[in-house]
């Protein structure tokens, strides 16, 4: 990062000391000090990768050319709104609710991913619904690209066979109000979408 120091905001107003006594049976009372400081620690910083991996493709291009209905010329790029849902993804999230945590932290999030501006809840929702199935193809084109760019091994499971494992990964969304949820065969109500994964080490090249 160019200035580590730039993520100092707010987040402690003084430098707060405290004791921690620990009791131990058998041994005498030990005493550890812990001291707060106004350090940033960031638990997604890997998302930098992400924004790097993403800018090898002509993804960001491409989505942005796609014009959506009713929003020709919208204020947030559709770049911005699909590069900010991959990065929920990446964090094992996929509601559209949890962008809050990275709109509320946009200095971070928008440099690692390189976007310009960080799209609300709301946003994200209404633009991934206008667009539909009108991004998949781009997504798919650009993962392959990615993948080449980045020059990624491919381990072989028997001589000089690539394995590519197809199959069904059942998603519980139980005592949810979610269209199309349905009975699953693990048995519980939810989506059973189907992956496609690449060589030994499992990369990603397609899905329902």
């Amino acid at each position: 990062m160019k200035n580590p120091h730039k993520f100092n905001k707010i987040r402690y107003n003084k430098i707060v000391k405290y004791k921690i006594k620990i009791h131990q049976r058998g041994a005498n009372q030990n005493e550890i000090w812990n001291k707060f400081s106004r350090e940033r620690l960031i638990t997604p910083i890997g998302l930098g990768i992400v924004g790097l991996l993403l800018d090898k493709t002509d993804f960001k291009k491409k989505v942005d050319a796609v014009k959506l209905k009713d929003n020709e010329n919208p204020q947030i790029k559709n770049s911005d709104v699909a590069v900010s849902y991959i990065g929920l993804l990446c964090q094992g999230k996929s509601d559209f609710d949890d962008v809050r945590e990275m709109v509320e932290d946009p200095e971070f999030f928008t440099y690692a991913l390189n976007i310009k501006k960080m799209p609300s809840s709301e946003t994200l929702r209404q633009r991934l619904n206008m667009a539909g199935k009108k991004l998949r193809e781009i997504i798919l084109e650009e993962n392959i690209k990615m993948l080449k760019e980045a020059k990624v091994d491919l381990t072989p499971c028997i001589k000089e066979w690539i394995p590519l494992d197809i199959d069904v990964s059942p998603f519980d969304n139980s005592n949810t109000k979610k269209e199309g949820v349905s009975y699953t065969y693990k048995g519980f109500e939810g989506y059973s979408p189907i992956f496609a994964y690449l060589g030994k080490e499992g990369y990603e090249i397609n899905m329902e």
